[in-house]
């Protein structure tokens, strides 16, 4: 990475995005900044013009819309500024260049197949049986273990592992730390021990994934364990055996996926939710941070909240919550003048 250094004019960064740009053309562009960090030689992108007013004095240009008031700063006119910034962001990313080859002290079975265009680190093992794609990048230190299938422009950092009979499709990455084809979970109970059931499964994993560090994906008991293509896994996620997740889904930091779950395409889980195992869980459904999802969900919505419910509920069932020491005083205290009632009416009959 170079820390988002650009060095650029502002005409040439125009160019670059082929779009018209307002100010000094010879401006210097040192690097890509923010408006919250600020940087009187760098480029941000604003996408309203609240953001516009934060930015002036503390950035040289900006990106911005074309209907937005630039108030004097210099700036580049686009459809859609966070785009356009995100193709600078490609622009100046260095975090996966290296130069293709085997390093000295990785050690590669002969059996295995490395495409000459791949990258393999210092000490990284690559197992019998397995096939590293064109362009793979295997960083120091990572093991792929036997059988393994890791796909073009595939990216694994430092440190991650790949047990048997995982594949990778193109263009995936698997960040340090993670662990991917660890046994499944699974015991049986035989009246006097825990036994272990052998997990002799697998795992697929699409194009264009992304996993975070720290993370764990079971290998099936039998079959598969799979992520579908383009879904984004963050850190710190666990994803029990024979897992089903689909395309394009996001899981947050610190989900649990019990096993045999099923998760549809475009599926949002927020941080810290969780499911039981053997849930079905509708395409296009978003939950909520912190959800316990203990039954299926045939019906894609936004959900939230212990037990879950449609969001709207959950919300209304929160500020209930808050409510309850109120509302008990209130309870109490009319309970109280109905006892009162009580003792009036029975002393006047008694009368």
């Amino acid at each position: 990475m170079n820390n988002g250094n650009l060095n650029l004019r502002l005409v040439q960064v125009a160019e670059f995005l082929n779009a018209k740009f307002e100010g000094p053309p010879d401006l210097f562009i040192a690097r890509l900044t923010s408006i919250e960090t600020g940087d009187g030689d760098g480029i941000a992108f604003a996408e309203s013009n609240k953001f516009v007013e934060l930015a002036h004095g503390k950035v040289a240009a900006l990106v911005l819309g074309y209907e937005m008031d630039s108030l004097g700063i210099p700036c580049i006119r686009v459809e859609n500024p966070r785009a356009s910034f995100l193709k600078l962001l490609l622009k100046v990313s260095k975090q996966w260049e290296v130069t293709p080859g085997v390093h000295p002290t990785a050690i590669v079975h002969q059996t295995a197949k490395v495409h000459p265009t791949a990258f393999i680190g210092a000490f990284a093992f690559i197992e019998s049986g397995s096939e590293i794609g064109q362009r793979a990048k295997i960083y120091p230190y990572v093991y792929v273990g036997k059988n393994c299938v890791v796909g073009e422009n595939a990216v694994i950092a430092p440190h991650a592992v790949l047990l048997e009979s995982v594949s990778l499709g193109s263009e995936t990455i698997i960040h340090s730390g993670t662990i991917i084809g660890a046994d499944g979970f699974g015991f049986f109970w035989d009246g006097e021990k825990h036994c272990k059931i052998p997990q002799v499964g697998r795992v697929e994993i699409g194009d264009r994934v992304e996993i975070g560090a720290l993370t764990a994906i079971d290998r099936a008991n039998i079959g598969a364990t799979s992520i579908g293509t383009g879904t984004k896994i963050d850190n710190l996620v666990q994803i029990g055996h024979n897992c089903q997740i689909g395309n394009d889904s996001l899981l947050v930091a610190q989900v649990g996926i019990g096993g045999s779950a099923v998760l549809g395409s475009r599926v949002t889980l927020g941080g810290q939710s969780g499911t039981n195992d053997h849930v079905t869980i509708a395409s296009g459904t978003s939950v909520g941070g912190g959800t316990a999802i203990a039954q299926s969900l045939p019906e894609s919505g936004l959900y939230y909240g212990y037990p879950i419910q449609p969001f709207t509920a959950a919300v209304r069932t929160q500020s209930i919550i808050k409510r309850l020491p109120e509302i008990m005083e209130r309870l109490k205290a009319a309970e109280n003048k109905i006892l009162e009632l009580e003792a009036k009416l029975a002393k006047t009959s008694n009368d």
